[in-house]
C-alpha cells in the first residue's frame, strides 16, 4: 500500500483454526500471525523494508491432555535490502532478530530464537 513517493506499507493477519479432533484423539493448536512492515525504494534497482511479526500459538491436546511441546509466544524485527537483478529477479538479503520468545508451558524444551540472516532470490513468472 503506497503511502507517500517511494514508501509503501503492508500489513498481514494469519489465523489458523482447528474445527475437530481427530480419530485418535488429537486437537490442533491455534494459531495467529501478524505482521507490518515499511518498505522504500530508492532506485529502480535498490530498495530497503523493515517490519515486525508477532506470532502466537496455543495449545494443541492429546485425549483432553496438553501436549507440552506446544503454546508460544514471540516477536522479531527485520531490516533488509533488495536488489533487481536481470530477467526480472529480485535479490534479498535480510537479518532478523528475536524480541522476545516465550513458551506458555513452564517445563518445556522449545528451542530458543536467534538472529537470523536469510538470502533470497525472487523471479516472478
Amino acid at each position: 500500500m503506497p503511502i507517500y513517493g517511494n514508501l509503501a506499507a503492508n500489513v498481514s493477519l494469519r489465523g489458523k483454526l482447528p474445527f475437530y479432533e481427530n480419530s485418535k484423539t488429537y486437537r490442533g493448536l491455534r494459531e495467529l500471525t501478524y505482521t507490518a512492515g515499511l518498505h522504500y525504494r530508492f532506485t529502480d534497482w535498490l530498495s530497503v523494508h523493515t517490519s515486525y511479526l508477532g506470532f502466537y500459538q496455543a495449545y494443541a491436546y492429546w485425549a483432553g491432555e496438553r501436549d507440552i511441546n506446544t503454546g508460544l509466544r514471540f516477536s522479531m524485527t527485520s531490516l533488509g535490502a533488495s536488489v533487481a537483478m536481470p530477467y526480472d529477479a529480485t535479490l534479498s538479503l535480510t537479518m532478523m532478530l528475536p524480541l522476545r520468545q516465550e513458551t506458555l508451558y513452564d517445563d518445556s524444551d522449545a528451542f530458543k530464537f536467534g538472529p537470523l540472516v536469510s538470502l533470497t532470490e525472487l523471479y516472478a513468472f
